[in-house]
């Protein structure tokens, strides 16, 4: 059990914006502070594969709730950051009676940021969460740049012409 809590507390963590090695350390305060010999050791490395796992899960749940739901919208950002571009995928889908606005990934691209590099990255992500996903999509949203508008060969002109009728681009 207190293992258990004490997994959920390192992701907490990572979800406030702590780095692993930033998690590591308020674990070791902790330990040192309370004196309790049940922390046992914890490196950074052991807060990456906690990590993982909840990733893992967090997926997993996705990917069921996309399977359920009859639709959602999707919201696409290019971006670099620390010298890695990559392609930012939120979904947002209701669920029962709770609307959900989720943070899928930040995919890195190591092509050109193309509408079409960019299309194939999301198919190749959404056909892994979704079989079907190009019927379930009704709307589309970005930062407005060129890759993603483009009329002829934008990412949201190939999201829209694979999709059902009706699908929206804001």
């Amino acid at each position: 059990e207190f293992r258990r809590v004490l997994f959920r507390s390192v992701i907490e963590m990572i979800a406030c914006g702590l780095s692993f090695r930033q998690a590591t350390n308020v674990i070791e305060k902790c330990k040192l502070l309370s004196n309790d010999t049940r922390f046992g050791s914890i490196s950074w490395k052991k807060v990456s594969k906690y990590v993982r796992i909840h990733c893992a899960v967090a997926l997993q749940i996705i990917k069921r709730a996309l399977n359920v739901v009859w639709s959602f919208s999707i919201a696409l950002d290019g971006g670099n950051k620390a010298g890695t571009p990559y392609l930012d995928l939120c979904l947002q889908f209701v669920l029962g009676a709770t609307l959900f606005n989720v943070h899928l990934l930040a995919i890195p691209m190591f092509e050109s940021h193309t509408g079409l590099n960019m299309f194939n990255l999301l198919k190749k992500t959404m056909d892994a969460l979704c079989v079907g996903w190009e019927k379930k999509i009704i709307g589309y949203t970005s930062d407005g740049a060129s890759n993603m508008t483009g009329s002829v060969q934008g990412l949201g002109t190939r999201i829209g012409n694979k999709a059902s009728t009706g699908f929206y681009r804001v």
